[in-house]
């Protein structure tokens, strides 16, 4: 279920209330523009966020890149 975020926590409660369990109630950061980035500046770009996701403070990182299939391959 998507909501306002400033009603999630209400959405939640309402949920538990009636007799639905909730596995999982948080925020997440949907992009509205998607970038489809070179394929070498895509590699670049997840390496960075494979880096940023390893910081122990960082507890969680967004992207609007839409890379390709061919990209994420050879990163893997």
């Amino acid at each position: 279920i998507y909501t306002d975020p400033t009603e999630l926590h209400k959405v939640s409660e309402s949920l538990t209330a009636t007799g639905y369990e909730v596995e999982n109630a948080e925020l997440v950061m949907k992009p509205q523009t998607m970038l489809q980035p070179e394929p070498d500046q895509a590699v670049k770009a997840i390496r960075l966020l494979e880096k940023l996701e390893d910081l122990d403070d960082v507890q969680s990182v967004y992207s609007n890149l839409d890379i390709s299939d061919d990209v994420l391959a050879q990163v893997s």
